[in-house]
């Protein structure tokens, strides 16, 4: 028997495949009366394919496991990428490429088709995460990237922007005065109520792990899409992990290779300069300092609107808690005022200090969270009863 490789996939032709497992989507019930178990696989060529396999029954619940080496039966093209099995759903896993034998009797053509996707088990254990630089069109594909951006769209479609500072050579950059270049960043729409609400929960300049990303043509973006159907929670990436500090060397790499022959006192203002520099141990008392230090975390991710009135002393605020709440008392002499805040840790070889960023200084840092905490900024700290306020800082892009 002859078995059909990925792109000798018709779709007006039934086709029997052997390929690797790389991402299992659990039954999930259609529409009408079935339920649908999707397989995101790929063969010895490296290419790759979602399957859809439509049963009356949940049976492929926890049936597969990642780099299951399966025979399929009856596979049909039914759009570029992706495939669906005929009636009956005849799947059998054969083996797995983390171990010797196989797990049932297997014929010789079977055989050899396994022993040549175990030769070719090299790239795909180790392509199963593509970087920027590798996204090809029409794949299925993982990611990990620093989330710099989310928009909600709709009530059921959310978008975010990535990177990894890795460049696509497929896409000319066009976008010459952006932080990131358009072949750069990868734009990724995530479908389905639910999903889309999940993903407002994400905190920017995070590091993520994304799976199950379709991207088809590419043009003068990349585009790649999460269906309602595909949907896995996003895997936040601890700095501990390997690739949390892979990202984040490349994103100083790219920071000092955009800039090499710049110092901080390039981008330094004159009136900075009237301020003599100051360790961050040396701000007590109530006056104006200048620092050059690192934004290492800020809270909330995104600036807050806060309600004040200096008449009663109240504080409130519908989107962070503070220790002392109190709502205006609104009386005569009540005048309350809204201001945008968002509270930034910088630190130097001297130590850490809480700084307050108000209104467009908030806003200007929330934009380019990321470029703005790869490097050390000269801040003027105004300090008045115990708290410190960002008055202007040398926010270069």
């Amino acid at each position: 028997m002859r078995f059909k490789k990925i792109s000798e996939i018709e779709s007006n032709n039934y086709s029997t495949v052997i390929c690797v497992v790389h991402t299992v989507l659990e039954p999930l019930k259609t529409k009408g009366t079935d339920f649908v178990t999707t397989l995101e696989v790929s063969d010895e060529d490296k290419n790759q394919i979602s399957i859809k396999m439509f049963t009356k029954t949940p049976r492929f619940a926890n049936f597969f496991k990642e780099h299951d080496i399966v025979k399929i039966q009856k596979v049909k093209l039914s759009k570029p990428g992706v495939g669906i099995t005929g009636h009956g759903s005849e799947v059998e896993v054969l083996a797995n490429l983390n171990e010797e034998n196989s797990k049932v009797f297997v014929t010789e053509s079977e055989m050899e088709k396994i022993k040549c996707l175990k030769e070719a088990s090299a790239f795909i254990k180790k392509n199963q995460l593509t970087k920027v630089c590798d996204i090809a069109p029409n794949t299925t594909f993982s990611f990990i990237g620093l989330l710099l951006d989310i928009k909600e769209e709709c009530s059921n479609l959310a978008i975010l922007t990535m990177v990894d500072f890795t460049k696509s050579e497929m896409i000319f950059p066009i976008i010459q005065n952006a932080a990131f270049t358009n072949n750069m960043t990868l734009i990724i729409k995530v479908w389905g109520e639910t999903q889309a609400n999940e993903v407002k929960n994400l905190q920017i300049d995070q590091i993520y792990k994304i799976q199950t990303l379709k991207i088809g043509k590419i043009e003068h973006i990349l585009e790649a899409r999460i269906s309602e159907s595909a949907y896995t929670p996003f895997q936040k990436i601890e700095v501990a992990d390997p690739e949390h500090q892979e990202i984040i060397e490349k994103q100083k790499q790219f920071f000092r290779e955009a800039q090499p022959a710049k110092t901080a006192d390039d981008f330094l203002p004159e009136e900075f300069k009237k301020f003599d520099l100051v360790k961050t141990n040396q701000i007590k008392k109530n006056g104006t300092y200048r620092i050059r230090a690192l934004a290492v975390s800020n809270f909330p991710f995104k600036p807050a609107n806060i309600i004040i009135c200096d008449h009663c002393r109240s504080l409130y605020s519908t989107e962070i808690k503070f220790r002392k709440t109190k709502h205006c008392l609104n009386t005569e002499d009540c005048n309350p005022y809204h201001e945008k805040i968002i509270k930034v840790h910088f630190k130097d070889s001297a130590g850490t200090l809480s700084v307050v960023l108000k209104n467009k200084l908030a806003e200007k840092y929330a934009k380019n969270i990321a470029l703005y905490r790869s490097k050390e900024l000269d801040c003027i700290i105004m300090r008045n009863k115990k708290f410190n306020f960002l008055t202007d800082a040398n926010f270069i892009d």
